[in-house]
């Protein structure tokens, strides 16, 4: 099977998404040829050094003519994957670029579909939103196929409505890559977040909230800045900016908890299966998170789940603080999470394009 991965990047090496993306191709390449397909406006021919399979790269300009210059990159890039041959495109749900559709009629495309996407272009840009809202149909109606990351994104109605076949696979993690931490043992309680600035969903606000309810706590924050929060924080709240995985690491080995989503409702979600909980999961930490886990239906004893509302820190700060000292001086069973490793998700994404590929050449052979 030959597989390009199409993907409009503009995270760095050191963020979950591009972490995702290559233990996805890294799986992949055990089984089919795979060469991926890099638009971006901020990485480079540099990025190469963080993997070792066949990339193209096609940078657009981020100036006034922006837009002309990405569709170039778009066109460049679909011209490629053409000539390329591959038997499924692989891509993540992105805003409509005119060049993708040639790629949606005449190619088995399918499509990761991460988050409510309407409702999260909608929180920042209305313009945007009432572009997708035209455009969207324009791909997804022509998809061979799509993937959800959680199960209430694949009962919505702007997905739902084009009758796709699709497969549920949450986000996973190579867990085999890293180790079990040992517990902290200091009296010390330390929690942690990784996560990025502008996005409310994350709810940095609602951690510095418990921050100065629990002030005899340290919080470690990855991946935020002073300057990208609002007001100063709490002299028991530690702003780390972004941190390379040998780094943070370090922060993980001495935390007891760490912080997952906290304000899905935000993004009128419930659900979701967010990167950073697997890591944390892999590494040993118990999580508080707000939203049902894709993977944990049924909960678990290291999820602490929080109603998924605005006030679900003042309101369970008990709650918090129980299961904190409960899980004081312990990690999570490497076996009770080896169901989100990267292995398993891949087999299962590997097997649904071999359905897609096979239903499309079925197809083609009725018309014949």
């Amino acid at each position: 099977m030959r597989i390009a991965y199409m993907v409009h990047l503009n995270m760095g090496p050191d963020s979950g998404v591009f972490k995702k993306i290559i233990s996805q191709i890294n799986v992949w390449l055990q089984y089919s040829d795979v060469k991926i397909f890099i638009i971006t406006r901020c990485l480079d021919e540099s990025i190469k050094k963080y993997y070792n399979f066949d990339s193209a790269i096609y940078t657009y300009q981020n100036r006034s003519i922006a837009y002309r210059s990405r569709i170039t990159a778009f066109e460049r890039a679909v011209n490629d994957i053409i000539a390329w041959n591959p038997d499924v495109i692989y891509t993540r749900q992105d805003h409509y670029y005119p060049p993708v559709k040639q790629l949606a009629i005449n190619n088995a495309l399918v499509i990761e579909v991460n988050t409510n996407f309407m409702k999260e272009v909608r929180m920042y840009s209305r313009l945007k939103w009432l572009y997708s809202l035209a455009s969207s149909r324009i791909i997804l109606s022509k998809a061979a196929g799509l993937v959800f990351v959680c199960s209430e994104l694949a009962q919505e109605y702007q997905y739902r409505k084009y009758n796709k076949p699709y497969t549920l696979i949450g986000n996973g993690f190579p867990i085999e890559e890293v180790k079990t931490l040992p517990p902290n043992n200091t009296d010390t309680v330390r929690l942690v977040f990784i996560g990025q600035a502008g996005c409310s969903w994350h709810g940095v606000d609602k951690i510095i909230r418990l921050a100065n309810l629990c002030p005899g706590w340290e919080f470690e924050l990855i991946g935020i800045s002073q300057s990208e929060i609002d007001g100063s924080a709490p002299t028991n709240l530690h702003l780390h900016g972004k941190l390379n995985r040998s780094q943070y690491e370090q922060i993980l080995q001495i935390s007891d908890c760490a912080i997952g989503t906290l304000a899905l409702h935000r993004n009128g979600m419930k659900e979701a299966s967010p990167l950073k909980v697997r890591e944390y999961l892999a590494y040993g930490l118990p999580v508080i998170i707000a939203y049902e886990d894709t993977d944990f239906p049924n909960g678990a004893s290291f999820l602490l789940k929080l109603p998924n509302c605005e006030d679900n820190i003042d309101n369970n700060i008990q709650l918090i603080q129980n299961f904190v000292n409960q899980w004081k001086g312990k990690r999570v069973p490497r076996n009770e999470v080896m169901h989100l490793s990267t292995w398993q998700k891949e087999s299962k994404r590997l097997d649904f394009f071999r359905q897609v590929i096979n239903r499309r050449n079925c197809s083609e052979t009725n018309r014949d």
